[in-house]
C-alpha cells in the first residue's frame, strides 16, 4: 500500500538552532541504522534515541550523545573492551599510558602497544571517564548524573568509537566526519 498521507509529530525545532546538535542526531541515527539489524527489535534503544534527540539541542549535548553511544554499543554487542587490555588481559585501571586498537577490539596496555600497529593513543583520564560511565547505574538512559563534558573530552572518544565501529563492520561511516574535526 503506498504512502498517501503523513502527519509530523515532532519537528525538533530547538535542535535546528545549532549545527552541532543536528550532526550528532544524524550520526546517532546512522549508528543505530548500522549497528541494529532489520527485524532485530530493541524498543528500549529506539525509545532512548527518541529521548536523546531533543537533548542534543541542550548545553549537555556532548555527554548526552556519549551516553547514548555507549548504550547503543553495549545493547548491540559492539562495545569495545575498556577495562582490560584486549591483547594480554591485564587490568587497565590506573595505567599511565593507554592505547586503543580497533583490530583487537579494545584498550591496549603500555606493555602490548608495541605489538599493536593500529593503536591509537588514549588519554588515560578519558579511559577512566569511560570506565566510570559504564559502571554508573543509569535510570532510563538519562545522562543527567554525568559531569558536563566538552568537545575536548568527547571528540577523542568519538573518534576511537568511530574507528572501532568502522573496523568491526568493515565499512565506513558517512557522518562521523561532520561530528569529528
Amino acid at each position: 500500500m503506498p504512502l498517501i498521507e503523513w502527519d509530523l509529530q515532532e519537528g525538533h525545532l530547538e535542535l535546528r538552532k545549532g549545527l552541532r546538535g543536528i550532526y550528532l542526531a544524524l550520526y546517532a541515527a546512522e549508528l543505530v541504522g548500522r549497528l541494529i539489524e532489520e527485524h532485530d527489535p530493541h524498543p528500549g534503544l529506539f525509545d532512548q534515541l527518541e529521548q536523546t534527540i531533543p537533548e542534543l539541542a541542550s548545553a549537555r549535548r556532548e555527554e548526552t550523545f556519549l551516553a547514548f553511544q555507549l548504550d547503543l554499543l553495549r545493547e548491540s554487542g559492539y562495545l569495545a573492551e575498556l577495562f582490560n587490555c584486549a591483547a594480554c588481559g591485564a587490568a587497565m585501571e590506573g595505567t599511565r599510558a593507554a592505547y586503543f586498537s580497533p583490530a583487537r577490539g579494545g584498550a591496549v596496555c603500555r606493555n602490548c602497544e608495541g605489538s599493536t600497529p593500529d593503536r591509537l593513543e588514549v588519554d588515560p583520564r578519558l579511559l577512566r571517564l569511560l570506565q566510570s560511565m559504564l559502571r554508573m547505574a543509569r535510570s532510563n538512559g538519562s545522562p543527567r548524573r554525568l559531569p558536563q563534558l566538552t568537545r575536548h573530552q568527547t571528540d577523542p572518544i568519538n573518534r576511537i568509537f568511530a574507528e572501532h565501529v568502522q573496523h568491526t563492520l568493515g565499512r565506513p561511516l558517512r557522518l562521523h566526519k561532520y561530528v569529528l574535526p
